[in-house]
C-alpha cells in the first residue's frame, strides 16, 4: 500500500500510526478541502468479511453530527488502499496537550471533560458505543475545540488483530473490568474509560499503573484507586466523587448516563466560575484571557470566604489559594477561619478541625517543595496578580488569638522564564521543536521556556535537518534556513 498515491487526493504527510492503520493529512482534489485519511493496513484490507463489516459500521458513523465528534465524510478505495476520509483537526491528542500545557487550575480541564461527555452522549443516543476511548482518541485543536475520533470500529478490528497478529486494540489501562472479563461492551463501559481519562488528566497520573499486563489487569479488576481529592487536594470532593463513581467496577453502580455526568460538571463550572472560553485550552495558550480567568477566580474565592463554609470547603479553598496565589492575604483569613472552628468546643468536628490545622502546615511545605522542583508541572503563563508573585510558607499558629500577626514572606525558587524563536523558512518547510509541530501562525514568535531545545526541519523530498536552539529569557532567537 502506497498511501502517497491515493486517487483523488494529494497526500502531504503521515500524522498518526496505529496497530491497524495509518493517518495522513491530505487534500481532496474534488471538494477542495483539507482532510485526514485513515488508511487501513493489509491485515484489514486482505479480509473481505472484515471490510464488509467496516463498510457497514462506517455508514452508521456518517450519521454522527456533533461539533465534538470528528466528522466521517466518506470511505475511499483504490487499487492501493481502503480507508476513511475524516475531518482534519489541526491540533494534537489529549495526552500531548497535557504534556505541553501545564495548567495548575483544573476548571479548563473540566471543560474538556464535559465536551468529551457531550460527544459520547450524542453517540450513545444514536446507539453507537465508542469501545476504544483513550487520550489518543481525544483531539484538542489549536483553536481550543475538543473532538472525539475512532468511534465504533474497535470491536471489528479487535477480533481481527487478536486472531491474526496477537495485537490488542486500545490501551489496557483504559479498559473496563467487564471488557477484560470478555463481557459485551456497553454505554457504561465508555463511561468507565472516560473516568480513567478524567482521573489521569486531573491527577496527572493513572489510577492503575502496573508495568506488566498481568498485574495491571489484576489492579483494574480487584483494587480501588485512591480518591481523586486525596491525590490533588484542590479538587473539590463533589467532582472527585463524580469521577470515582464513573470508575466503579460494577457497571450498574456507575452514573446513569454520560449526559448526567456532563450536567453535573457543567453545573459546577457554572456555579463556581465564569463561563470558560475554549481559548483557555488553545495552543498557544491565550495568556491574556488566562490572566483574566485567574483574577476572576481569586475574586470568587474571596467571595466564598465571606460566606459560611464547612471545614471541607475551607480546606479546598486553602489548597487552591496556596497553589495559585501563595502571597494572597486570603490565606491568613482561611487559617483564621479554620482556627476559629477548632476553638469552638460545641463544634462536633472540633477534633477534625485541629487535624486540618496540622495538615495545612504540612501541605504548605509540600506545595512549596513541589513548586520548586524541575520544570515538569509549571504554568504556561504567569498569574495576573497586581503584586510581584513570591512564594510564602503556610504555618499553623501555635497560639490562636485576635492579635495574631501575619507570617513573614519567604522567597523560594524563581519563576520560570521564557523566550521566543523567530523562524525564517523557505516555502513548504515544517518545523518541529521538541518533536512538536510548530503551527504556521506561530513561526514568527514561538514561545518557549528558556534553555536548549531540539529542532527538526522537514520538507517533502529532502532529508530532515536536525539541530538545537538555545533560547534566552526575554529574547528572540532568529533561525534561518537556506533560501528563506
Amino acid at each position: 500500500m502506497d498511501p502517497m498515491e491515493i486517487e483523488g487526493y494529494q497526500v502531504f504527510e503521515r500524522i498518526g500510526t496505529g496497530a491497524t492503520s495509518e493517518v495522513y493529512r491530505a487534500f481532496n482534489l474534488k471538494s477542495q478541502q483539507e482532510v485526514a485519511l485513515k488508511c487501513f493496513s493489509q491485515i484489514v484490507t486482505s479480509d473481505e468479511d472484515m471490510l464488509k463489516r467496516l463498510a457497514i459500521e462506517s455508514k452508521t458513523l456518517e450519521n454522527l453530527e456533533d461539533p465534538n465528534i470528528v466528522k466521517l465524510n466518506r470511505t475511499f478505495e483504490d487499487e492501493n488502499s481502503w480507508g476513511l476520509e475524516l475531518e482534519f483537526v489541526d491540533g494534537r491528542s489529549l495526552d500531548e496537550w497535557a504534556q505541553i500545557t501545564h495548567l495548575k487550575v483544573f476548571e479548563p480541564k473540566l471543560w474538556i471533560l464535559a465536551h468529551i461527555l457531550k460527544a459520547l452522549s450524542h453517540a450513545h443516543s444514536q446507539g453507537i458505543i465508542h469501545r476504544d476511548l483513550k487520550p489518543e482518541n481525544v483531539l484538542i485543536s489549536n483553536s481550543g475545540d475538543v473532538k472525539l475520533t475512532d468511534f465504533g470500529l474497535a470491536k471489528t478490528l479487535t477480533s481481527a488483530t487478536i486472531t491474526k497478529s496477537g495485537l490488542l486494540i486500545g490501551s489496557l489501562a483504559y479498559m473496563p473490568p467487564e471488557v477484560l472479563d470478555l463481557s459485551q461492551a456497553t454505554k457504561k463501559s465508555d463511561l468507565y474509560s472516560f473516568g480513567i481519562i478524567a482521573y489521569e488528566l486531573l491527577a496527572g497520573k493513572l489510577p492503575f499503573n502496573s508495568q506488566s499486563p498481568q498485574s495491571l489487569i489484576r489492579e483494574i479488576t480487584t483494587e480501588t484507586p485512591t480518591p481523586l481529592d486525596q491525590v490533588k487536594g484542590e479538587i473539590p470532593k463533589s467532582i472527585s466523587k463524580l469521577i470515582m463513581s464513573c470508575m466503579d467496577k460494577d457497571p450498574e453502580k456507575r452514573p446513569k448516563s454520560c449526559h448526567h455526568v456532563y450536567a453535573d460538571i457543567m453545573d459546577y463550572l457554572t456555579e463556581k466560575t465564569d463561563p470558560i472560553s475554549k481559548k483557555l485550552i488553545s495552543i498557544p495558550l491565550e495568556t491574556s484571557l488566562f490572566h483574566e480567568f485567574l483574577e476572576r477566580k481569586h475574586e470568587k474565592l474571596k467571595s466564598d470566604l465571606n460566606q459560611d463554609q464547612s471545614l471541607e470547603n475551607l480546606m479546598q479553598i486553602h489548597n487552591q489559594l496556596n497553589l495559585l496565589y501563595p502571597e494572597s492575604e486570603l490565606l491568613l483569613l482561611t487559617q483564621q477561619k479554620i482556627a476559629t472552628l477548632s476553638q469552638d468546643e460545641s463544634n462536633p468536628k472540633r477534633k477534625y478541625a485541629l487535624l486540618l490545622l496540622l495538615l495545612l502546615s504540612l501541605m504548605g511545605s509540600a506545595t512549596l517543595w513541589w513548586i520548586s522542583q524541575p520544570e515538569k508541572t509549571k504554568l504556561v503563563s504567569k498569574p495576573a496578580i497586581t503584586k510581584p508573585v513570591t512564594k510564602t510558607t503556610v504555618e499553623t499558629p501555635k497560639v490562636v488569638s485576635k492579635k495574631m500577626k501575619p507570617k513573614k514572606i519567604v522567597p523560594v525558587a524563581p519563576r520560570v522564564k521564557y523566550g521566543f524563536i523567530n523562524f525564517e523558512l523557505p516555502p513548504g518547510v515544517k518545523v518541529y521543536v521538541d518533536n512538536i509541530l510548530v503551527p504556521e501562525r506561530s513561526l514568527q514568535k514561538y514561545k518557549l521556556k528558556a534553555g536548549k531545545h531540539k529542532v527538526r526541519f522537514e520538507k517533502e523530498g529532502f532529508d530532515p535537518i536536525k539541530g538545537s536552539v538555545d533560547v534566552k529569557a526575554n529574547n528572540t532567537s532568529i533561525v534561518r534556513i537556506g533560501g528563506a
